[in-house]
């Protein structure tokens, strides 16, 4: 392993020193020793001390480097033989090692809020996918880092399009670990009140406002249309109307007058017979 740095004292120069030795490249046995000793540090870290801390776990790079060994977990964990005697590794290491994970993840959190998360892609999706692990261990750090940034409104955003809510609910409401059932709480408050439609557990997203402007144009074109067509067919009804009326010779309607008449002979004096009357 590296040597400690001369530049550094106190929990910046731990951070440095174990951050350095989670790379990637390095064998997975010494980055197992370092993360196990980054998560012992990082819950020493003093409030005195946060900012120094930060400033060094961003200089680092440690959360790309936790999703990168998560990810290198996992993909152990759904590549591994069928019989537990013939991994090359005891079968609690991955669940062990998630669990260190999780807890730097949990304590970042805390220490650089959603700055320090949100721009690191996967960071999000491991904390919702352990939110359903069956380890209660799991759960509770996945649970206290969503807490520390759910505060963030564009984090709220993403739990509620992953539909988070639901899960978070059934935490809240577990009496068995009421530290953990607040924070649940805490989280759908900040849902709640960033993110309104996360409220339900199935979530209708309202759609961006461009969208919003397109489908408010598309109505008003749509009854637009609708008034063009009822107006058109009124007009195509009267003028049939007319046609009927103009279609009727001006010999028919003079018969008819002339019978109307005729039948009350005091209305047309000087009506006769096969004679037209004459108006005067």
């Amino acid at each position: 392993m590296s040597k400690k740095p001369s530049r550094l004292t106190g929990p910046a120069a731990c951070i440095a020193y174990y951050g350095r030795n989670l790379e990637p490249s390095l064998p997975l046995e010494v980055r197992e020793k370092a993360l196990r000793e980054l998560a012992r540090a990082l819950t020493k870290i003093d409030d005195r001390d946060i900012a120094t801390t930060y400033d060094e776990l961003k200089r680092q790079g440690i959360t790309w480097k936790l999703v990168a060994l998560v990810s290198e977990v996992q993909v152990a964990v759904d590549h591994a033989p069928p019989a537990l005697d013939a991994c090359p590794s005891p079968p609690n290491t991955s669940g062990t090692l998630l669990r260190w994970c999780l807890s730097c993840m949990a304590n970042l959190t805390y220490f650089g809020g959603a700055d320090l998360l949100k721009d690191v892609s996967g960071v999000l999706n491991i904390l919702l996918v352990a939110l359903n692990s069956t380890d209660p261990t799991i759960q509770s750090y996945a649970v206290v880092g969503l807490s520390n940034v759910s505060c963030d409104a564009q984090c709220a955003q993403v739990l509620g399009k992953c539909h988070a809510a639901e899960r978070l609910q059934q935490i809240a409401a577990d009496e068995c670990k009421p530290d953990v059932a607040r924070r649940a709480r805490r989280v759908l408050h900040n849902m709640k009140l960033l993110h309104p439609h996360s409220g339900n557990a199935h979530v209708c997203l309202r759609p961006p406002r461009s969208m919003r402007g397109a489908a408010q144009w598309g109505v008003l074109g749509a009854l637009l249309i609708a008034l063009t067509l009822v107006y058109g067919w009124i007009w195509l009804w009267r003028q049939d109307g007319m046609q009927q009326l103009v279609g009727v010779s001006t010999a028919e309607i003079d018969e008819e007058l002339t019978r109307e008449i005729t039948a009350h002979p005091r209305m047309a004096p000087h009506a006769e017979a096969g004679q037209s009357p004459v108006y005067s």
